[in-house]
């Protein structure tokens, strides 16, 4: 399952309907998570998305690549909006929201 959803990356792009970046560590280079983009072109905004491995929550990784995320959307994309959401259930994906605001 997983390399089938990695596999659509490239082509969600090259048609400018989604980003996805993975999240790494500098230092080792281990797989983080990832966070992506969701294009809609017609109304020039995204919806942000991201996963984060359990053994890395609460490191801040989630909100220094939202911080980017976001940056790259706004600068270089010229969205007009970005926007994201969280399951109730995940109150710590809510607190990544709200310190980006």
């Amino acid at each position: 399952m997983a390399e089938d959803w990695i596999s659509r990356h490239n082509e969600c792009f090259e048609k400018g309907l989604s980003i996805d970046w993975a999240i790494i560590l500098k230092e080792t280079n281990a797989l983080v998570g990832c966070i992506s983009l969701s294009i809609n072109k017609d109304h020039n905004r995204a919806e942000l998305g991201y996963w984060v491995g359990e053994e890395y929550w609460s490191r801040g990784y989630c909100s220094e690549a939202a911080v980017e995320a976001i940056r790259y959307g706004f600068d270089v994309l010229a969205l007009n909006k970005i926007t994201s959401r969280h399951m109730s259930e995940n109150p710590g994906s809510g607190k990544v929201m709200q310190r980006l605001g």
